[in-house]
């Protein structure tokens, strides 16, 4: 679906490119105490050499649990991301234990309030 002057992308080149735009560097210091000129693996295609930079598969677990703290149904995201929601369960939903309670909370806390409502007669 990508493409460049040369053609379709390949996976390796997303992969690369997914390693240059994870490294720390590009937004603040260097993390590492390197200097963007001469650091070796601030290139584009060295970046898998920095050990602050993502993996293809992190930025995609990121984007999946991203989603689902977001309010998404889990049948949605697992269309979206073409993983079925016992795997999404499974492997790829990471929440902390404070997003999990906050999770949990939301989902009740409306329903605990003391206030008469016409919507819970």
């Amino acid at each position: 679906m990508l493409t460049t002057s040369h053609g379709r992308v390949s996976t390796n080149t997303i992969r690369q490119w997914m390693y240059y735009a994870t490294a720390p560097c590009r937004a603040g210091p260097c993390p590492h105490d390197r200097q963007r000129d001469t650091c070796d693996w601030f290139d584009r295609t060295s970046g898998h050499h920095c050990p602050s930079t993502l993996s293809p598969h992190r930025v995609r677990t990121g984007s999946i649990t991203w989603q689902l703290n977001r309010g998404l149904d889990e049948h949605e995201v697992s269309r979206r991301v073409n993983a079925s929601p016992e795997t999404i369960r499974k492997h790829y939903d990471v929440a902390d234990a404070d997003e999990e309670f906050h999770q949990r909370r939301s989902r009740t806390v409306d329903r605990l309030s003391m206030e008469e409502t016409d919507d819970h007669e």
